[in-house]
């Protein structure tokens, strides 16, 4: 997928997905530090010093989605449609219902692929974060298990830094603190969920999607685990 835009302007998200303003104006130099700082009451000082914070932990319910449609929306998963694949699966590009989507398609005969299938579904029901992967559906038919995800116009963060890539263009120091804070949101999130800390277990530069307005979401949750108290 190609790079449609390089600036983080008003997105046309609905106020249910974004939850606090992002002023695209308002350069933000981080303090590390400062994002890890925990306030006495217990609640991160984090969303205070942060562009466009965004935390809920409502879950949500996602919609069960048949494989035929599937199908219909990947154009029967064509090889042209493949945006990446990995020790569980493949990942394919398509659109469903006006939705750009991204649907990863898991091997069968993997049990450990079954278990990261059920995991994912589970961990990304529970939470709603402007900088985590949005979980759109999936579909459990028996050896046809795929997710249904939002589509990440600019690839993941891997596609940015890597040297054979730089057809993509180069990441400015400033944009890439933005990015570097939005993981670090993410991830501050997870380990404070008031179901119990979530530890992610493979972040990575290639788990890192970038969406249209280069705002960074974390991926690829089939690793985590819930931490009880």
């Amino acid at each position: 997928s190609s790079s449609e835009t390089y600036s983080r302007g008003k997105s046309s998200l609905s106020e249910d997905e974004v939850i606090g303003s992002d002023s695209p104006s308002a350069p933000s130099i981080i303090s590390f530090n400062d994002m890890y700082n925990q306030s006495a009451s217990g609640r991160s000082s984090f969303s205070h010093c942060t562009r466009g914070s965004s935390l809920s932990s409502r879950s949500r319910k996602a919609d069960e989605i048949s494989y035929e449609v599937l199908i219909d929306a990947t154009e029967n998963f064509a090889f042209d449609n493949m945006v990446g694949s990995g020790g569980f699966g493949s990942v394919y590009e398509g659109w469903l219902q006006n939705k750009h989507i991204a649907v990863k398609r898991f091997c069968h005969g993997s049990m450990q692929g079954s278990n990261e299938f059920h995991n994912e579904i589970k961990v990304l029901s529970r939470i709603r974060h402007r900088n985590i992967v949005k979980l759109l559906g999936f579909c459990t038919k028996p050896l046809h298990e795929c997710i249904v995800y939002e589509f990440f116009l600019n690839g993941s963060l891997q596609e940015w830094l890597l040297p054979a890539s730089i057809s993509r263009g180069c990441i400015d120091w400033r944009r890439r603190i933005m990015i570097a804070a939005d993981i670090a949101r993410a991830l501050l999130f997870l380990h404070s969920a008031p179901t119990g800390p979530i530890l992610h277990g493979d972040v990575k530069p290639s788990n890192i999607g970038l969406d249209r307005w280069m705002v960074a979401k974390v991926s690829d949750v089939g690793l985590a685990r819930f931490e009880l108290h």
